[in-house]
Formats: structure tokens, C-alpha cells, sequence
């Protein structure tokens, strides 16, 4: 047996954890406020037409017992209606008001209370003052009212707050009003009160425990998408959504557009394949019953044409069936297929064909006048073997080798400016998170547009990415890769040494090395007798940080990679360095004004033409560049 001490105790112990687990019971964590808004705003909304078609109805039409409260007779009830239809029309004009302005969460919230508020008083002091009438017809409104504030989402505190202001709302009624309560009707009343608090508890920890489950769950998605999203950019250069009935693309993100060069929703993806492709595409697709969800991905090597060009490109493309569990796209169209591309080949360069073979037939006919023509002089016969000139049949013309085109973009320097400077982003152009190359691409566009006289190539990069590049060794007397040679013998490397390209100094000497001149040399009465005679060419290479890794150097040896029409041998390069040199911002002026940027992005370059706007004038907008 225990003791009575003991039991005391043990009881005290007890009732204190009973309390714990209560106040433990108690707490739940909240969705945000901003979410709570977006899921139950439409429900908020319709409580809100229903409250006010509901106090719009009773105020005409009600009776005592229809109303909810005792009205008064004669010209109090004539009062007391119109309360009841002024609160209505208010409350369907929040509503309206609300549909229209869309008000922040927080406000939304506030109206709610108020007008809840606003229809438990007029309920309240329409009805009587007696504790007995208190106790039973005038308890039931504001309850009803929380519940339903409860249901559209208000928050823990909010609602609380409501639920103090309509019981002490209440007693001033009767205050006022003079009704007498015995000790027996004061107890009823705060049991009735602690019973309210509890259910008023109890539902606000259910619906805001489910709401931040749901909350959560949201959130997890959202995460589990963006990293499988960040793991299918890892293998595949593009992904997107083919519907379930046909090859027709419903959703796309940019990379597929720059890989095809158009916009690539609402097409179809057979329009792009060779015959033979089409009926294996349909055969892995659409031709095969509903799989299991939990199936892997099926490969599927094929070849796409792309919009710009016919020449076939080798892709590889990762199909997951997911038919019997997607949802219907915008306009309507089941999802069916989700589709992950990845390039074989990032460009097919097409095939020379007729110069290899001009090749052939040229050594063909050497080798052939070679033998005709020592079987001749070992005879003593002269040389048949032997053309003139004149006589000889005039060459066949070399082809081009096809390229892609790249993507141009019209942009202001406002817009080029907003975005190295963090302030906006455009979908070609990379974000830029350090403030270095920020304040080093601001300086280095600003040179570009005032203080360059002529044509001038600077590309923008870190000096890790030149080496990769440009580091390439001499063998047997010939560059085994690209290389920059200087050319004017590290005059513009050693004058611009340790200065930034944001000083004043570098501006200068910018400025007169893109001076046009009839020779294109520095003057031979320049007063820095190092740079006389010197050719001012080439192109800048700068590091992010804004200083100089080499000037007016020569990159040779670099690959093209796509067809730029109408445009000389420095776009050339910038187009060449642009592609080779990773991460780099390649700047390029022409002798009359314009400004290009080229950048790349994956397996496309992109240009941002800038033109002779900046000089000294306002920035055009976008009608101008239209126009222009």
C-alpha cells in the first residue's frame, strides 16, 4: 500500500504531467500565412456571399426564431433589420471588393475578423438582455461565425482574439442593459465559455495540423522536383512533356528551343525525325499499353532534324510512361510521356563533299600527269603530261562548311547594365552572384560604348578558362592547339600591367589603340618611343577581376562553331572565342559603332546586339530596335 504522503505526491506528479501533456497537445506549428491565403481564399470568398446573402435574407424575411435573436418590437425591429441588411450588402461588397483588388494575406485576414465581428454584435445587440436569452440563442451565433473562420483559414491568434472580443461583447450587452444574473447563471456561463474554448481549440489544432501537413508535403514535392530536375540537366540537355495520344509536345523549357532553334510546344515531335525514326518513336510511345508507374526509363538512340537545317543529328531519348498517373495539361491534352533529351553529336557539321572530292580528282590528275610524264622522258617523247596554264580547265568553286546560326537578341544598354548589375535577369544571360565581375562587365561595356574610336574585340573571362584554352605547347615547330600570339610584341601586355580596366588610365589607352590611323600602327612620333611603328590589333583578354591577361594578341588556331552572315574576321573570332573559352563574356566593336555581346549557353551561342545608340545618345527602346 502507499502511503498518504506518498499518494499526495504521486498525485501532485501526476496531474502536473496531465498538464505537460495538455499544453504539448496544444501546440502545432502553422502554415504560413501567404499559403493559408492562396488555399483557402476562394472558400473565404463564399462564406463571405454567404454571410451576406444569409444576413440580407433575415433582415427581410426573418422572424424571431428564423433570425437567430429576440427582435424587438415596433420601431427597434425596423432598426435591427436594417443592421442585419447593412452588414449583408457590406459583406458582399468585401466580397466583390475582394475578388477584384486581391488584397495582401494579412489584410484578407483582418476583413474577415472584422466583418465577423461586425455580424456577432449586430446579432448580440438586436437580441435581449435576459442571462437565460444570453446563455442559449445569443451563444449559438458567434460560435457558428468562428467555426466558419476557422474553415477559411484565419490564423490560431486572430480567431482567439475574435472569440474574447464576442464574450466580452456579450457581457457589455448585458451590462448595459441591465440584466441580473444569479451565482447559478454565471457559473453556466463560464462553463459555457470554457466548453466553447475547448471546441474552439480543438478544431483550430485539427484543420492547422492538416493544413501544415499539406503545407509540408507541398514543399517536399517542390523540392524532390527541383532536384530531379537538377539531376535530368546532369544527363540530358533538354526535357519535356509528349502527350498521351500523340507525338505532340505540351510542355518545354528553353533549352529544346535553342537545341531545334524554334519554339517547340504544341509541335510535333515526328515533324523532326526521319521516316524510319517516326515509326520507332510511335512503336516505344504511344503503340505500347499503359505500363506499370514504378517502370524504368526506356532508352531509345534516334536522330532529330533540327529547324535550321536538315542535316541529322544523333540524340539519345529517355522515355518514362507516365499515362496512368499525370494529370492534363492547360489546354486540355493528357500528359502521357515524359521525355529526356540528350545530344550525341551537339552540332553536325555537314560534310564537304564536293571539296574532298575536287581533292581527289586534283591528286588523281597529278598522279596521273606524274606517271605520264616520266614514261614520256624515259622515251625521249615530250611530256604530255605537262598543262599550260592557259590550257588548263578553270577550279571548281569550294564550299562552305554549314554551320548553325546563332541566336540574336536585341538589347538595350540599360538592360545589359540592369543585368550585370544584379537588378534584372534575361533568359540568355547568365546571373552574376560576385560583385567583382559585376563592377569588371560594367566597366568594360562602359569602355566599349564611349571610349572606343574603332573596332576592338575584349573577351571577358578567368584567367583559368584562357590557360585551358590558349595554353597550348609548340611541337616540331607548329602550335598543337590555339595559342595567342601578341602582336606588337607585348607593348599594350606590359603598358596596362597592375591597372584596372574601371581607371581612368585604361580608358586612355584604349581609346588610342581602337584610333584609326591609314597604317593601323602607333604614330612614329608617339611619344612613347615603345610604342612607335607597332600595329595596334588584336584582341583584349581580361579576368573577372577587371584586370589585363594579355593585349592586343592574336587568337589562332580556335575552331568556328556557328555562321554568323555578313560580318568579318574579328566577329569570327569573338564568335570562336565566345564558344571555346568557358564561362567568358566576349565584347566586339565594329569600325562603324556597333556593339555586340556573345555569350554561350550550352550548345548555342547567343549575340546581343547593341547599336550605335550609345554613343553619347539615349538608350532606344523596343520599338526603336524593331524599327531599327
Amino acid at each position: 500500500a502507499i502511503p498518504a504522503q506518498a499518494g499526495r505526491e504521486y498525485s501532485v506528479v501526476l496531474v502536473w504531467r496531465l498538464r505537460l501533456l495538455g499544453m504539448q497537445g496544444l501546440r502545432y506549428k502553422e502554415a504560413p500565412l501567404e499559403w493559408l491565403s492562396k488555399v483557402n481564399r476562394p472558400r473565404a470568398l463564399a462564406v463571405l456571399v454567404l454571410w451576406g446573402m444569409a444576413n440580407i435574407l433575415i433582415g427581410l424575411f426573418g422572424t424571431q426564431e428564423v433570425s437567430g435573436c429576440q427582435l424587438a418590437p415596433g420601431a427597434v425591429e425596423t432598426l435591427a433589420r436594417l443592421r442585419l441588411l447593412g452588414i449583408g450588402a457590406i459583406e458582399l461588397l468585401a466580397a466583390i471588393a475582394v475578388y477584384i483588388a486581391k488584397p495582401a494575406p494579412w489584410m484578407f485576414e483582418i476583413i474577415l475578423c472584422v466583418l465577423h465581428l461586425a455580424q456577432t454584435s449586430a446579432r448580440i445587440w438586436n437580441g435581449e438582455s435576459t442571462w437565460v436569452h444570453l446563455l442559449g440563442r445569443n451563444m449559438g451565433s458567434p460560435v457558428m461565425s468562428i467555426c466558419t473562420l476557422i474553415f477559411t483559414g484565419v490564423r490560431s491568434v486572430p480567431v482567439l482574439i475574435c472569440f474574447a472580443a464576442d464574450i466580452a461583447n456579450m457581457m457589455v450587452f448585458v451590462a448595459v442593459t441591465g440584466g441580473d444574473a444569479t451565482d447559478g447563471q454565471l457559473r453556466g456561463f463560464v462553463r459555457m465559455c470554457v466548453a466553447m474554448l475547448v471546441v474552439i481549440l480543438a478544431l483550430l489544432r485539427m484543420m492547422h495540423v492538416q493544413w501544415r501537413a499539406l503545407y509540408e508535403a507541398q514543399q517536399e514535392l517542390a523540392m524532390e522536383k527541383e532536384a530531379s530536375g537538377a539531376l535530368l540537366s546532369m544527363v540530358c540537355d533538354a526535357a519535356f512533356w509528349m502527350a498521351a495520344d500523340d507525338c505532340k509536345i505540351l510542355r518545354s523549357d528553353v533549352r529544346l528551343d535553342e537545341i531545334f532553334g524554334a519554339a517547340m510546344v504544341n509541335r510535333q515531335l515526328c515533324d523532326f525525325m526521319p521516316e524510319e525514326e517516326k515509326q520507332r518513336l510511335w512503336s516505344n510511345t504511344v503503340g505500347t499499353s499503359d505500363r506499370a508507374a514504378n517502370d524504368p526509363a526506356i532508352l531509345l538512340p534516334s536522330t532529330l532534324y533540327s529547324s535550321w537545317q536538315r542535316v541529322p543529328t544523333n540524340v539519345d531519348l529517355f522515355i518514362i510512361d507516365r499515362r496512368t498517373l499525370s494529370t492534363a495539361a492547360p489546354d486540355g491534352e493528357k500528359l502521357g510521356f515524359l521525355i529526356g533529351l540528350r545530344l550525341a553529336t551537339p552540332f553536325h557539321i555537314a560534310p564537304a563533299a564536293p571539296a574532298q572530292a575536287l581533292q581527289h580528282d586534283h591528286i588523281g590528275h597529278c598522279a596521273t600527269s606524274a606517271a605520264a610524264c616520266t614514261e614520256n622522258t624515259a622515251s625521249g617523247l615530250p611530256c604530255a603530261g605537262r598543262v599550260s596554264v592557259a590550257g588548263s580547265s578553270v577550279p571548281d568553286t569550294l564550299d562552305s562548311v554549314v554551320l548553325p546560326p546563332p541566336q540574336m537578341h536585341h538589347s538595350s544598354r540599360a538592360d545589359i547594365e540592369m543585368v550585370f548589375r544584379g537588378e534584372a535577369s534575361l533568359l540568355e544571360l547568365p546571373s552574376l552572384e560576385c560583385p567583382q565581375t559585376r563592377a569588371t562587365l560594367l566597366a568594360t561595356l562602359s569602355i566599349m560604348c564611349e571610349h572606343a574610336s574603332g573596332g576592338a574585340l575584349i573577351c571577358v573571362a578567368d584567367p583559368e578558362a584562357f590557360r585551358e584554352v590558349f595554353n597550348a605547347c609548340p611541337h616540331n615547330g607548329a602550335s598543337a592547339g590555339a595559342v595567342a600570339r601578341s602582336c606588337d610584341n607585348g607593348y599594350m601586355t606590359d603598358r596596362l600591367q597592375g591597372i584596372h580596366v574601371s581607371d581612368a588610365r585604361f580608358a586612355e589607352a584604349f581609346h588610342d589603340f581602337t584610333l584609326h590611323s591609314d597604317s593601323d600602327r602607333w604614330p612614329d612620333d608617339h611619344p612613347d618611343k615603345d610604342a612607335r611603328g607597332r600595329p595596334k590589333d588584336g584582341a583584349f583578354l581580361l579576368s573577372k577581376s577587371g584586370y589585363r591577361v594579355k593585349c592586343a594578341t592574336k587568337l589562332l588556331g580556335l575552331q568556328p562553331a556557328a555562321s554568323w552572315a555578313n560580318i568579318g574576321t574579328k566577329h569570327e573570332a569573338a564568335l570562336a572565342c565566345a564558344w571555346a573559352v568557358h564561362g567568358s563574356f566576349v565584347f566586339v566593336r565594329s569600325d562603324s559603332g556597333s556593339l555586340h555581346i556573345i555569350l554561350r549557353h550550352r550548345h548555342t551561342l547567343h549575340i546581343h546586339a547593341l547599336h550605335s545608340w550609345f554613343q553619347g545618345q539615349k538608350t532606344p527602346s523596343n520599338r526603336e530596335f524593331v524599327s531599327a
